[in-house]
């Protein structure tokens, strides 16, 4: 949506808040008369009828065309009638629910994306008004674009996922939920958001919905992670934290949103140690996918301690290439400039504690090194080993050369497991020699490329395959 629209309905909104003419839109007039014998609102309907009236609202939106003089006096003139109505409303009418649904309806279809009711929210709503639009989003039944069997399906696979704090299945099956949010339940929520956003938070609470805390992250957009610190229900702060994600919002977000992570991720961590490695599972098993949070997570790390930091470690997977090494790099780097050299030296020492019962999967089943590999936490790692002795350093080094050397003189029961030992004990050296280039002042965060052999005749019984792919 362009700019022009967003300002153009800002203002026209402001005005439409003042003393002036008020006309009720044409397409309103059936469904007032309706309203009592009708068993519920034709929303889809409504809208297009408003959008007939203003054709000029397409336009504005889609490619900031502003409309003519007339046209915009006329939007106004409309908007001030459907303002009037939620100024007086009356919470004791008859049909007062489908009264309000036909009007959250229409002032969502007659805005730029909920530019302008979001400018004037706080000057519409009153305490029974609030009351109506509480009634009103805790009735809200969401639809699906799929067959009924399976949304029932895939809505009680989200609320299992939810029960268990089962995070990672949860942002995968979110995102493939949320199909069309109607206008009036959009509406709803941005009046409730921008008058009382306690009164939000406690209808989310109340609600326990996780497939509802979708739907309004979806409404308040990057703004949903702002709200989410004030919701308690980590469920509702993880969904929010997803959906801004998924939606690539951090291009859109302002300059204190790694400040709302931060909090995010300490009230989270003030929780139970199960939720705190199920988040970190969840959302950094591929880091690198949220500069923000990561950022907002280096900055958390410092005032936590190492049960929290080893669910860090062993979130991502430690086999994902270089591709993981550098954003666990970054955060390790944003984290030393904060913390102090004992923080610094207890963090080094956790990270080497983890990769070392990793041990490049000595532990899994039908794991396989067809090269020396990098790993997650190759930074961390080599900072662990350049704070040794200079003696204890070379002499890891000299064992492990000799060991190397020496891999051939064991018994293993394939070839394949020959060669991925040995591989496996280069990737440590390639930690342990490039911990020596730091201790000597190399400026590198991480270790070079991994190469072929230098000579001959290793590189043509030790083939690498698969060295550095992306």
């Amino acid at each position: 949506m362009s700019t022009i629209a967003k300002n153009l309905a800002r203002s026209v909104f402001d005005t439409s808040t003042e003393e002036g003419l008020a006309v009720m839109p044409e397409s309103l007039r059936k469904f007032f008369e309706q309203l009592d014998t009708s068993q519920s609102v034709e929303t889809e309907s409504l809208a297009h009828g408003i959008y007939s009236n203003f054709p000029f609202l397409g336009p504005l939106v889609s490619a900031g065309i502003v409309p003519n003089g007339t046209s915009i006096m006329d939007w106004e003139n409309a908007l001030r009638w459907v303002l009037k109505a939620l100024q007086n409303w009356d919470s004791s009418a008859v049909s007062r629910l489908k009264k309000l649904q036909v009007l959250l309806v229409t002032i969502h279809a007659l805005d730029a994306n909920s530019a302008g009711l979001n400018h004037i929210a706080t000057r519409v709503v009153d305490e029974p008004l609030k009351v109506d639009l509480v009634r009103f989003v805790e009735s809200t039944v969401f639809g699906s674009g799929f067959t009924d069997s399976y949304f029932e399906e895939a809505h009680q696979a989200i609320l299992s996922a939810a029960k268990e704090h089962n995070f990672e299945r949860l942002g995968q099956l979110i995102p493939h939920m949320i199909n069309f949010v109607g206008g009036d339940f959009w509406s709803a929520v941005v009046l409730l958001y921008r008058s009382d956003p306690g009164l939000l938070a406690k209808v989310v609470i109340e609600k326990d919905d996780v497939l509802f805390s979708a739907f309004v992250c979806e409404v308040l957009g990057a703004e949903s992670i702002v709200f989410a610190t004030q919701v308690p229900n980590i469920v509702f702060k993880f969904v929010s934290v997803s959906h801004f994600q998924h939606q690539n919002a951090e291009s859109r977000a302002d300059g204190g949103s790694d400040c709302t992570f931060g909090t995010l991720l300490r009230q989270v961590s003030q929780t139970t140690d199960l939720s705190w490695n199920r988040w970190m599972s969840a959302l950094f098993k591929y880091p690198g996918q949220g500069l923000l949070l990561e950022k907002a997570l280096a900055s958390e790390l410092v005032t936590l301690d190492s049960r929290h930091w080893t669910a860090f470690f062993e979130a991502p997977m430690l086999s994902y290439s270089h591709k993981a090494a550098a954003p666990i790099a970054n955060i390790m780097i944003r984290f030393a400039q904060m913390a102090s050299e004992e923080k610094r030296e207890a963090m080094w020492a956790c990270s080497f504690r983890v990769w070392s019962d990793w041990s490049y999967g000595k532990g899994e089943s039908q794991f396989a090194m067809f090269s020396p590999m990098a790993c997650a936490l190759d930074y961390p790692v080599s900072m662990y080993y350049s704070c040794l002795p200079t003696s204890d350093l070379q002499a890891k080094e000299v064992q492990l050369i000799r060991e190397i050397r020496a891999v051939e003189q064991q018994w293993f029961d394939s070839v394949t497991d020959l060669i991925t030992e040995r591989n496996r004990l280069k990737s440590r050296l390639r930690l342990v020699q490039h911990a020596v280039a730091l201790s000597t002042g190399s400026s590198a965060v991480l270790p070079p490329p991994i190469q072929p052999e230098v000579d001959s005749y290793s590189r043509e019984r030790y083939h690498y395959h698969n060295v550095n792919i992306d």
